[in-house]
């Protein structure tokens, strides 16, 4: 399911870097751009899901994580995202979306269903379940079986008529 938006009002991403060598550095950063938010984290041994809430991230069961093996996050509202992604040792290459402000543009809004089903609650957070096994733990509590990601997929044209996306971001988890 797909819906395609003209004239849909953002912001030209704002791109920096930045040296972070802790998740309370990190929550700093998130605090500024974007106040309460969903993240999902992309570790070097695997995916974790967090609140951030009150200026922290919540993990599920309070998991202490360290951002030595953090490769990719994804921090993000219905108006802005955060995308970070490891440049170096310490230092991460930071792009921040903001939406209904800026310039026009035209999108597609879809969602990225996640593959498996919902399997209980605990603590603010969804289990779920993929055939394979696997197993994580989605930010709030989800009724329906199947879930999904809701992503705004940003398009530019080349020379005014092809047409090809420049940027995504998340905007919420969904029930399907």
């Amino acid at each position: 399911m797909y819906q395609y938006k003209e004239k849909f009002k953002t912001s030209v991403p704002i791109k920096s870097n930045h040296d972070l060598k802790s998740f309370e550095e990190l929550a700093e950063v998130t605090k500024e751009n974007l106040g309460d938010a969903l993240a999902i984290f992309y570790f070097d041994f695997g995916i974790r899901w967090a609140k951030f809430e009150k200026g922290e991230f919540v993990f599920h069961k309070n998991e202490s994580l360290e951002i030595q093996y953090l490769q990719e996050a994804r921090i993000f509202t219905e108006k802005k995202e955060m995308f970070l992604r490891r440049n170096t040792k310490d230092n991460f290459f930071c792009r921040l979306r903001v939406d209904e402000e800026g310039q026009e543009t035209d999108v597609i809004e879809t969602h990225q269903l996640l593959l498996g089903k919902t399997s209980g609650f605990e603590g603010g957070f969804t289990l779920f379940k993929e055939e394979s096994g696997s197993i994580g733990w989605v930010p709030g509590e989800f009724r329906s079986k199947k879930i999904a990601i809701k992503t705004i997929n940003y398009i530019d044209y080349s020379d005014g008529m092809l047409a090809g996306f420049v940027d995504s971001r998340f905007v919420k988890i969904e029930e399907i």
